[in-house]
């Protein structure tokens, strides 16, 4: 009658699944990865062409890197944007990879002046399914720029700053003071009021030129990847002149006092 007690305990912690619970193995054979990929509602910041845009993907980038953070696995996939915008449960993208723990998973959808992603870290053990969940949505990032601009300040008045992901993207911004109508042309703009123009990044900036009446300095922003052997190549121009947007500006003085 003694022994009772111990054999309910026994059963109890076998079902519990105390005993006898098989521990990840984590031995590089081939196991399965399934990565669900969803996107979020689009909102007003897409634009809209004029003519039928080209088939869109999605990027979908797994990868391993070691504990010296060099890349030692890495496969990306190309997703149709329609197949993963045509059912509520989104797309399945099913990969082989070898048993490993903290593999980054990364989706990545920039077109039609959209720029979209998502990342997680998940570890795929042997002898399992291992499934992740990504959901597409705006990057979050902010561009700063001042309302107004006085002759001979410096063009890192205008800059990206990117509140996720930061080590994967990058930009340029430029400026003239004529527009446009190629993205990043702002370098070769042949009118007769053409006087200047420039360029800000994370790490390069010019001078404004100096002025003695009021300007209008144009400007647009060059999001891309820092990486592209692990993100692939992402390129995304704000606003995107495919697309028929116009430059936006901000007036150039030549001092505070020019102001009304």
């Amino acid at each position: 009658m003694k022994r009772l007690p111990i054999i309910l305990l026994i059963v109890t912690m076998l079902l519990a699944g105390c005993i006898g619970a098989k521990k990840p193995v984590y031995d590089g054979s081939p196991t399965a990865l399934n990565v669900i990929i969803k996107r979020d509602a689009v909102d007003g910041m897409r634009a809209l062409s004029d003519s039928e845009p080209e088939p869109e993907t999605v990027k979908v980038r797994i990868w391993k890197a070691n504990e010296q953070g060099q890349v030692i696995y890495s496969v990306m996939r190309d997703i149709p944007l329609d197949e993963i915008e045509s059912g509520e449960e989104g797309y399945t993208l099913t990969e082989t990879v070898p048993a490993n723990k903290d593999y980054k998973v990364t989706a990545v959808y920039a077109g039609q002046g959209v720029l979209e992603t998502d990342e997680k870290t998940v570890s795929a053990p042997a002898e399992a399914v291992t499934t992740i969940n990504l959901s597409l949505s705006q990057i979050n990032a902010v561009f700063h720029k001042p309302d107004v601009a006085f002759s001979g300040g410096t063009t890192n008045q205008f800059w990206v700053e990117f509140l996720e992901l930061q080590d994967f993207f990058t930009y340029e911004v430029y400026l003239a003071t004529t527009p446009w109508t190629e993205n990043g042309l702002n370098g070769i703009v042949e009118t007769p009021d053409y006087m200047w123009s420039g360029r800000a990044d994370r790490s390069y900036y010019w001078s404004f030129m100096e002025v003695e009446r009021p300007y209008r300095i144009y400007y647009q922003f060059h999001v891309k990847s820092v990486h592209p052997h692990i993100y692939g190549h992402i390129s995304i121009y704000y606003p995107d002149l495919t697309t028929s947007e116009e430059l936006p500006y901000i007036d150039y003085y030549p001092s505070p006092d020019w102001i009304d």
